[in-house]
Parts: structure tokens; C-alpha cells; sequence
């Protein structure tokens, strides 16, 4: 889940920089370790590798917020995204 959030975390990003009227890149780039494909149960080592001290969890928690508080501020920039793209529509052919 973590990954999807960085993962549109940065395409958000991408979309809150473009200038109306250039072309997209949105398609062709991706953010770090989004390229992870299934392959099959986790073993002992794998979690391992990819567990994280509870003290490191809860630091992440207080500094980036709880996942509901992050996907709630995704929306809203998303929202505000979708808001601008129209209104600048609204202008060109105003």
C-alpha cells in the first residue's frame, strides 16, 4: 500500500507542475520501486527485509501522518488538480 501512495504521490506531483498545453510525460515515468512484480508467498528473509522496527514505523506515522490522513490530502490535491484543469479549459475557450 505504501508503495501505490508514493506512487501517486509523485504522479500528483507531476500533474500539480505541468504547464496547460505541454505534453504529458505521466505515462513514461514511474517513481523508485515501483517495478516490484508478484513473486509468489513471502518467505522469512523477504519479511525481514521488509519489515521495519515499530520505532521507525511510528517515527514515519508522526512525520508523514496515519495512511487515512495521507490518502484523505491526496484527494484533495487531486480535486484541486481536476479544478484547475478545468478552469483552465474554461479560459482557453472562453
Amino acid at each position: 500500500m505504501v508503495i501505490i501512495m508514493d506512487f501517486l504521490r509523485v504522479k500528483l506531483a507531476q500533474m500539480e507542475d505541468k504547464v496547460p498545453g505541454e505534453q504529458s510525460s505521466y505515462a513514461s515515468s514511474s517513481p523508485q520501486g515501483s517495478g516490484r512484480r508478484w513473486s509468489g508467498p513471502p518467505t522469512p528473509s523477504s519479511v525481514e527485509k521488509r519489515c521495519k522496527a515499530a520505532e521507525l514505523v511510528l517515527e514515519e506515522v508522526e512525520e508523514k501522518g496515519t495512511l487515512v490522513e495521507r490518502v484523505s490530502d491526496l484527494e484533495k490535491r487531486v480535486s484541486k488538480v481536476k479544478i484547475d484543469q478545468v478552469c483552465s479549459r474554461v479560459m482557453v475557450l472562453g
